[in-house]
């Protein structure tokens, strides 16, 4: 799903249906894009992942599908902050599953698209996640809400996936969000390669009971190896 950790707390911030939205079905071209990534649910890739933590030096490792271990190349995870270490692990789960670099499993959690750009080589399309309650639906989420999706026209191909809040918003009770931001970015792989995910940033900053969360990092992925993509 559009990077695990994060999709309950947007399920719960973004619960408004849009104009002309399309209820049931994807417009053709992201459906499209998601149904080639679909096919390859079981692409198992070695990448390398360079994670960088905000005031931190930056953390690569490499790893290898082919035995499921993960190989230091630069700087020390165990002296991360024990939050940016609890994110890197994170994000070494999520992405080393099989399939986890593409969109294979975005479809349920992009309803209520609704194209508002078009260019010669692109869509642009505002959508909603699922939403957690359809009572009291705020009528100027889109003014609150900032989700994007922008899909290439030949040949369809997700190129980025965004969610930003655009003003403070209180997911949970006594849970405020001053900033959130969720943005992947899909590059494919050569001409008749698969569309992977390489580069993740995300950013959570507000406040909880008795805690405070301060979440920024990016991560890149790069020197890709296919190891299979059996259907």
């Amino acid at each position: 799903m559009p990077f695990k950790f994060i999709s309950a707390l947007v399920t719960l911030l973004i619960v408004a249906l849009p104009r002309e939205a399309y209820a049931d079905e994807l417009p053709p071209p992201l459906d499209q894009a998601l149904t080639e990534a679909e096919a390859h649910k079981n692409l198992q890739v070695s990448y390398t992942m360079t994670f960088e933590w905000p005031g931190e030096p930056i953390v690569k490792q490499r790893y290898n599908a082919q035995t499921e271990n993960w190989s230091l190349l630069e700087g020390a995870p165990d002296t991360l902050p024990p939050s940016a270490q609890t994110k890197l692990r994170n994000v070494q789960k999520s992405e080393s599953k099989i399939g986890g670099l593409l969109y294979a499993d975005y479809r349920p959690y992009l309803t209520d698209v609704e194209l508002i750009n078009e260019t010669d080589a692109q869509y642009i399309y505002q959508f909603i996640p699922p939403e957690a309650n359809k009572r009291d639906l705020p009528e100027d989420i889109h003014q609150r809400v900032h989700a994007r999706l922008t899909v290439q026209k030949s040949p369809p191909t997700l190129l980025r996936y965004e969610v930003k809040a655009l003003e403070p918003l209180f997911p949970y009770p006594l849970v405020e969000m001053e900033e959130f931001v969720v943005d992947q970015i899909f590059t494919r792989q050569g001409e008749n390669g698969l569309p992977l995910l390489t580069k993740l940033t995300s950013k959570q900053k507000g406040k909880r009971p008795f805690k405070k969360i301060d979440t920024e990092f990016t991560a890149t992925f790069s020197d890709f190896e296919v190891l299979t993509s059996t259907r």
